[in-house]
């Protein structure tokens, strides 16, 4: 008998055999190869897997079925294994379908027909409007400033640059100087109006935006400031002092003015020292007391990446500020949806998509200077991660010193609570699973 033909029946010996490694199921199975002169034979262990009807086989056999509404992209996406066999069978009785735009198969009940591309998806890639379905990939609805959606293209909306929103366009005009669309009267614009800086401005209806403080990392975070009353200042048109880190102040209908600060490079030191000067010269502006009912909104963008790949990004790091804003989880202006920041699309959630970015609407009132100063510290730590793509234990570890130190002034039994809280967010974020301590707020 010759070495071939022994190897070979050697090799047979293991074939059909089955095994377990890790908790994984293989099964053995012989591969020839023949490369003259030589003839070789190896044995492979294959993975197996369970497929829906209970039955064994080669994962390489086997197709994955998606079988929940969660996004496709997340790691913990629920499917099933289907043979090819089975995998026919269950499109042929149309229980299982395929969709073009994931290029995976799902059960049809998470499918919808989507008829402006005459495709069926996977309803975490599409959505609805107006009666009928669209892939979100496209880009065909939109929403405007006040959360109300609308088709691409309808001429009743205008798009605004100066906030970088769509507004209805009797709500806007078209300003001849600036050579854009401008929401407000034209008797109210900056440009074609009288309003001043150092005036409190209509919400939302005129022409300021904020001057961005650019470094060199790509990323820009401003603030809106919410006061009940700065002085004797709560109406448009009272005066206010005029200071470099606000780009203006408006009316703000929650609570009663807002100051908009201009945007600033949270990784560029040069630029941080610009915005500690800013900062204290607006002090007096800043310390001013408020209720509860205001809030302090972050915005966050970063240069060349779009406002759904940050949301998805900074969910990462989110129960951190979940922890530490716990309680504003329950006001509804800013956690009446999207409580685990799957989309981002309806205005009063916790972070939301905004056309230049991502803003955070989680964080509480701003009672102090000081208070501001770390919010900018602490954001920069969160673009920090969000760029490098650090480890959500990585990222909580760099936020001690700040948390701990300053924030919670070296109290270590309120920093335990908040991380103690954090990883209890954490699960619930990533598999649904509220623990009992968090069950108030989620």
């Amino acid at each position: 008998m010759n070495n071939i033909t022994r190897s070979a029946e050697i090799a047979a010996l293991f074939v059909g055999m089955t095994c377990r490694f890790e908790g994984i199921p293989f099964e053995f199975g012989v591969v020839s190869t023949y490369d003259p002169p030589l003839h070789q034979t190896a044995v492979v262990a294959y993975p197996l897997v369970e497929t829906q009807d209970g039955s064994m086989h080669r994962e390489e056999d086997c197709n994955r079925v998606y079988t929940s509404s969660s996004s496709l992209s997340y790691s913990h996406a629920w499917f099933d294994w289907y043979t090819d066999e089975q995998l026919d069978e269950a499109t042929d009785d149309h229980s299982v379908v395929y969709c073009d735009e994931a290029d995976v198969y799902a059960l049809a009940e998470h499918t919808r027909y989507c008829e402006h591309s005459n495709t069926t998806e996977h309803i975490s890639d599409i959505e609805y409007f107006n009666g009928d379905w669209f892939l979100c990939s496209h880009g065909l609805i939109r929403q405007d400033g006040h959360g109300n959606s609308f088709l691409n293209g309808d001429d009743d909306y205008v798009y605004c640059e100066d906030d970088g929103e769509y507004w209805p366009m009797n709500e806007c005009h078209y300003c001849d100087e600036e050579g854009e669309w401008i929401r407000c009267d034209e008797d109210d614009c900056n440009h074609c109006g009288q309003e001043g800086l150092d005036r409190i401005l209509s919400y939302h209806r005129h022409g300021r935006s904020a001057d961005l403080y650019t470094g060199g990392s790509g990323w820009l975070v401003g603030f809106e400031v919410e006061k009940n009353r700065v002085g004797d200042a709560d109406s448009c048109g009272d005066r206010i002092d005029e200071t470099p880190l606000f780009a203006y102040w408006e009316t703000d209908a929650s609570c009663g003015i807002e100051g908009v600060t201009n945007a600033y490079d949270p990784l560029h030191e040069p630029t941080k020292r610009v915005f500690n000067e800013h900062l204290q010269e607006s002090a007096h502006l800043i310390d001013v007391p408020c209720d509860n009912r205001c809030g302090g909104h972050i915005n966050i963008s970063c240069q060349n990446t779009a406002p759904r790949d940050m949301l998805q990004s900074f969910r990462k790091y989110a129960p951190l500020w979940y922890a530490v804003y716990r309680n504003r989880l329950t006001n509804h202006f800013c956690a009446q949806y999207d409580k685990k920041i799957e989309h981002g699309t309806e205005k009063y959630s916790p972070v939301i998509t905004k056309s230049f970015g991502i803003e955070l609407r989680l964080p509480s009132r701003v009672t102090s200077a000081d208070m501001l100063a770390r919010r900018f510290e602490w954001t920069g730590l969160t673009c920090s991660a969000m760029q490098d793509g650090t480890s959500f234990n990585a990222y909580v570890k760099s936020c001690r010193s700040l948390l701990l130190d300053r924030s919670y002034s070296g109290d270590r039994v309120k920093y335990a609570k908040v991380l103690r809280l954090a990883r209890k967010f954490r699960v619930w974020m990533l598999d649904g699973i509220a623990h009992e301590d968090i069950q108030q707020w989620v």
